[in-house]
């Protein structure tokens, strides 16, 4: 008899014993029957029934699905570099217990898991992959799989055996896996260093502006090999490649010769807001000045193949405009009430000094757009190094500010500014009390380096705490030079004299700076005489807290007070 027929005649003795078992009456038949069919099964064996049959070794499958993470992206094609497999086994005398995976049929892990996700890197313009798995059943020599197991572990063959015995399906399956590449994607993500500040460039800036961006890859972001960039033009010439991690660029355009509309721009690549120690050997060409411009970016990956260029600004059609300065002078204009301040400073500059600034002065409005807790318009996404280096442009800076709004600006740019070597005349007025939230005693002790603090949170001269016309800014005994100033009234300015100036913050001078002007005395609402002006030692910083065009009155003297402070500068 074969061991096939013993097999059928045992599978038909366990059924009837299963079939007729609670036949009661006729359990004597049974027997019977049930011992002629095993004595006949044993007489026909070529081996002793009780010697156990060898195990038998699984058999192992896999299958493979694109992956699809349920997102509002059509599913993956079944070529890209993320893939969902499935593998299972199936053991005709056991269960399994586990499974060996591989991709090189070397190096093999272990897993319970029926399934897993792999991102299969792609490093040329298509790869294939051979995925294999070995089904383990539960006569693992040695019990349970150890945690050692997990791999990744190199197991030659006879390692395998040695560890996995018959255990182990001894042919594993293998699907073939071609992976087609996926060109990386870019766009334009301007995050700020400042809370507040527009997440665009700005619609006007400088010669100097700044960019960050994000680029990815469904074929792993390591496969970015380069990011290129162009300006106003995506002719194949006008691609400069920069290295392959930066993310961020500052672009810097050189000084123009005369007549020239369009110049080289030296190129500062970094990974983080901060400018590079030094450019690009290649600059980018065609930055245009008092011109309309539009930046384009492009990734590019290991296979050669590119990203759609993303632009800035991103709204198509849209443009952003590059102010060549005029000179060496900038007035930021921070100042928020109604008033005609602008026009009152751009007229003394006209005519400062004989005519040094007239038609060779810059002013950057700041406040435009600006509403706690965003900034203007105008300001750059980057403080650092955008605002900074556009500051370093120029050799003196006029700061006027009605409010402590931009104060973190001021805080993080001047003292950069300051030890490049530029000179500072900052006026403002403060409100009762602040919106920002900010310390401004830390602000201003850092912008300025003359005061370790404000004095009260103001100082009346009426009871309500507002300043009286004809109110007197005196000059220090020393400070030579110097004018008396006056609160205006409407005689001395018809527009804006009538209007409310209050709440004059005291000064507390820093040790080693010098006191150019205290409030007049008045007993009867606070004590002496308030500091309100001081400067440092190097004469290249003067605070003054006072809004200047409101103490233009009695004998009109801000503008001799504008022509001290800038012969002291060194301007003329």
């Amino acid at each position: 008899m074969t061991e096939r027929h013993q097999k059928s005649m045992l599978a038909v003795a366990r059924g009837t014993f299963v079939r007729f078992r609670k036949g009661g009456a006729r359990l004597a038949a049974l027997c019977v029957t049930l011992s002629g069919l095993l004595l006949l099964a044993a007489g026909c064996s070529k081996e002793h029934a009780s010697e156990p049959k060898p195990n038998e070794a699984p058999q192992s499958f896999v299958s493979i699905y694109p992956f699809h993470d349920g997102s509002t992206q059509p599913p993956l094609a079944a070529t890209t570099s993320l893939q969902h497999l499935h593998w299972w086994g199936q053991d005709p005398d056991g269960w399994m217990v586990g499974y060996l995976f591989s991709f090189d049929s070397r190096t093999w892990y272990w897993t319970a898991k029926t399934d897993s996700i792999f991102s299969l890197r792609i490093f040329g313009k298509d790869t294939t992959y051979s995925f294999y798995v070995a089904s383990v059943d539960n006569s693992i020599p040695g019990g349970p799989v150890a945690a050692s197991d997990s791999g990744p572990i190199s197991w030659t063959p006879g390692q395998l055996l040695s560890r996995f015995g018959d255990a182990l399906d001894p042919s594993p399956a293998m699907v073939s896996i071609p992976i087609g590449n996926t060109p990386p994607v870019v766009r334009f993500e301007m995050v700020g260093d400042i809370f507040g500040t527009p997440l665009s460039v700005p619609e006007t800036t400088f010669t100097v502006v700044s960019f960050q961006w994000h680029g990815t890859d469904l074929d792993g972001d390591e496969t970015i090999a380069k990011y290129s960039i162009a300006l106003n033009d995506t002719s194949a010439s006008s691609w400069v490649d920069l290295p392959g991690l930066t993310t961020f660029v500052t672009l810097m355009g050189r000084q123009p010769a005369p007549g020239q509309s369009a110049v080289d721009a030296d190129i500062y690549p970094n990974n983080i807001p901060q400018l590079s120690q030094s450019p690009l050997a290649t600059s980018l060409r065609n930055f245009r000045l008092n011109a309309n411009n539009v930046l384009y970016l492009r990734a590019e990956d290991v296979s050669g193949a590119r990203s759609i260029p993303a632009r800035m600004p991103a709204e198509a059609g849209k443009t952003w405009y590059v102010k060549q300065p005029k000179g060496d002078l900038i007035i930021i204009d921070d100042y928020t009430p109604t008033d005609l301040s602008p026009q009152f400073y751009s007229t003394i500059f006209d005519t400062l000094g004989g005519g040094r600034f007239n038609g060779r002065f810059d002013v950057w409005d700041i406040k435009t757009g600006s509403k706690f807790p965003q900034k203007g318009k105008f300001v750059p996404t980057f403080i650092k190094p955008a605002f900074i280096e556009t500051l370093k442009l120029f050799k003196y800076i006029f700061w006027y500010a009605g409010d402590e709004q931009d104060f973190d600006i001021a805080q993080r740019a001047l003292p950069a500014f300051r030890k490049a070597g530029g000179k500072v005349l900052f006026s403002f007025n403060l409100p009762q009390s602040y919106t920002s939230g900010a310390s401004v005693d830390q602000a201003v002790r850092d912008f300025s380096g003359v005061v370790d603090s404000l004095g009260p949170s103001y100082i009346p001269t009426t009871s309500t705490g507002f300043v009286l016309p004809r109110t007197q800014v005196i000059p220090e005994p020393g400070a030579e030079g110097y004018p008396l100033m006056m609160r205006d009234d409407i005689n001395s300015n018809p527009v804006d004299g009538g209007k409310v100036v209050a709440n004059l913050r005291a000064l507390n001078p820093s040790i080693g700076s010098v006191i150019l002007y205290r409030l007049q005395a008045d007993p009867s609402k606070y004590p002496g005489m308030p500091v309100l002006g001081v400067k440092d030692s190097r004469n290249a910083f003067i605070l003054i807290g006072i809004s200047l065009y409101r103490f233009n009155g009695g004998d009109k003297n801000v503008g001799a007070f504008f022509f001290r402070v800038f012969k002291e500068f060194g301007a003329y």
